[in-house]
C-alpha cells in the first residue's frame, strides 16, 4: 500500500468510528487540523489541534480521545447539547478564534453531519477557499509558511503572557520571608523589585527560543539538548549583564526553562508522557555530563547531609511540584503562600541551608514553617519579620511556585495537563 492508501484506510476509520459512536452519545464533536498538502502530521498539526483542545475545554465538552494518525491528529469530544446549536457555535469559533481558519470542527448525530452553509474564505486572499483551491492560485508551499507564521505568532504572544504572569505572580507576592517584594529588598541588600523586573524581561525571550526550539526537537531532546543549554547558558549571561553581575533568576532559567520545553513538546504530540517526564528526560541530558553548575556549595551540602538541592528536584521529574498540585491554587493570597510554605517545607533548598548557618537550624526554621497558621496574619508578619532577622531566603522556593504558576497557566488554555 502507498501512503496514499494508508490515509484514505485511517480515514475511512475514522468515520467508521465516529458512526459508531453516535449511536451511544447525542452529539459527537471532531477537532481536526485544516493544513494544506499531504504531510498531515507535522508539528504544526498538533499546534493547532491542542490550541482547540483548550478553546473546547470552555465549552464543557467530555473528551472521549485523542488520536494520532496518517491522516493528522484529531481528538473526539461528547456533548448532550443539541448538535445543531453545537455546530453554530463552532462555527463562530472557527470565524472568530485567530487560528481558526486552519482547523476544522465537525459535529455529528445520528445519521447526521452538519455542514457549513457558508463556505470558508481562502487563508491568504479571503476569496471563496474552493476557487482558489480549483484554480490553484496559491502553492503549497506558500500556504503552508502562511499558517506556520501564524501558528508561530500565536504561541509567540501566549507563551509570553503566560511566562510573564508566572514570574510576577511570584514577584508581588508578599510577605515571602525574606525573598524580594514590591515593598521590601528582604534579605536581599543587592536586590529590589524593579531589578528582578529588568531582569525578567531579559529571560524572556530566551525562554521563548527554548519553546521554538523544543517544539521541532525529538521526543528525547537529544537533537536539541546543546541548543537549550547555549540559550540557558546565553539567558545566564543576559541577566548578569543587565543586572551589574546580580544572581536574579539563575535558578528559574534552569528551572522554568525545563517546563518551557516540556510544554513545548507535549504540545506537538499525543504521546502518554506527560510534562514531569519531559522536565525528567531533558534534565538528565543537561545535568549528565556535569557541567552545569548552580553553585559550588551544592556539591558540598550533597556530600555532607545528603540535601541534592534543585539538580536532584529536576533529576526526579519535580516531585515537589507534582505533589504541590494536590493543593488548589486558584491564585487567592491565602493559596499562593499556602503553595509558597509548602515548598519551603518540602524542597531541599541549597541556597536557604547555606543561609541557615547549621544543619540543624536549617531543620528547625522548616518545622516553623510546617507548623506556622497560614490563616493568622500575625504569625505570618511574625514568621517573615524572623526570616528577614535571620538573613534568611528561598530562592529554590520561590523558583518552583513560579514553576507551579506556570502550570496554572497551562492548565488554563490547554487541555494537555490532567
Amino acid at each position: 500500500m502507498s501512503k496514499t492508501d494508508f490515509v484514505l484506510r485511517d480515514r475511512e476509520n475514522r468515520s467508521r468510528f465516529i458512526e459508531k459512536l453516535c449511536s451511544v452519545y447525542n452529539t459527537i464533536v471532531v477537532v481536526k487540523a485544516n493544513i494544506p498538502g499531504s504531510e498531515k502530521n507535522s508539528y504544526l498539526s498538533y499546534l493547532l489541534v491542542n490550541v482547540f483542545l483548550g478553546v473546547l475545554k470552555k465549552h464543557n465538552f467530555k473528551l472521549l480521545r485523542k488520536i494520532r494518525s496518517l491522516d493528522g491528529p484529531y481528538s473526539i469530544f461528547t456533548t448532550n447539547q443539541d448538535s445543531s446549536i453545537v455546530k453554530e457555535e463552532m462555527i463562530r469559533t472557527e470565524d472568530c478564534h485567530p487560528l481558526g481558519r486552519f482547523i476544522d470542527i465537525d459535529v455529528y448525530s445520528k445519521d447526521y453531519r452538519h455542514n457549513r452553509s457558508i463556505q470558508r474564505k481562502c487563508f491568504i486572499c479571503d476569496r471563496d477557499a474552493f476557487l482558489c483551491i480549483k484554480e490553484q492560485k496559491h502553492s503549497i508551499q506558500e500556504l503552508k509558511c502562511f499558517v506556520e507564521l501564524k501558528v508561530l505568532d500565536y504561541y509567540e504572544h501566549i507563551v509570553f503572557a503566560m511566562i510573564d504572569k508566572s514570574i510576577m505572580n511570584e514577584l508581588n507576592l508578599e510577605p515571602k520571608f525574606g525573598l524580594v517584594t514590591p515593598s521590601s529588598q528582604g534579605t536581599h541588600p543587592d536586590m529590589s523589585y524593579d531589578l528582578m523586573v529588568k531582569a525578567k524581561n531579559v529571560i524572556k525571550p530566551y525562554f521563548l527560543r527554548m519553546f521554538y526550539k523544543s517544539i521541532k526537537a525529538d521526543e528525547d531532546f537529544k537533537d536539541v539538548v546543546l541548543d537549550l543549554k547555549k540559550l540557558g547558558i546565553e539567558a545566564e549571561k543576559a541577566m548578569l549583564l543587565a543586572t551589574n553581575n546580580i544572581n536574579a533568576y539563575k535558578g528559574l532559567i534552569f528551572n522554568l526553562g525545563l517546563f518551557v520545553c516540556a510544554f513545548a513538546k507535549k504540545l506537538t504530540s499525543f504521546s502518554d508522557e506527560n510534562i514531569f517526564d519531559y522536565t525528567k528526560i531533558l534534565a538528565k541530558l543537561i545535568l549528565e555530563d556535569g557541567n552545569h553548575e548552580f553553585d559550588t556549595f551544592g556539591d558540598f551540602a550533597y556530600s555532607k547531609y545528603g540535601v541534592k538541592g534543585a539538580k536532584g528536584e529536576a533529576l526526579s521529574g519535580f516531585n515537589t511540584v507534582q505533589n504541590s498540585l494536590k493543593i488548589d491554587l486558584h491564585n487567592s493570597h491565602f493559596s499562593k503562600l499556602q503553595v509558597l510554605i509548602y515548598f519551603i517545607v518540602n524542597v531541599e533548598d541549597t541556597n536557604f541551608l547555606k543561609r541557615s548557618i547549621s544543619f540543624d537550624n536549617y531543620l528547625n526554621v522548616k518545622k516553623m514553617f510546617a507548623n506556622v497558621n497560614i490563616l493568622n496574619q500575625n504569625d505570618i508578619r511574625e514568621l517573615d519579620s524572623y526570616c528577614i532577622k535571620n538573613n534568611l531566603t528561598f530562592g529554590g522556593s520561590a523558583d518552583l511556585l513560579v514553576v507551579r504558576f506556570f502550570l496554572e497557566e497551562i492548565k488554563e488554555f490547554f487541555w494537555i495537563i490532567d
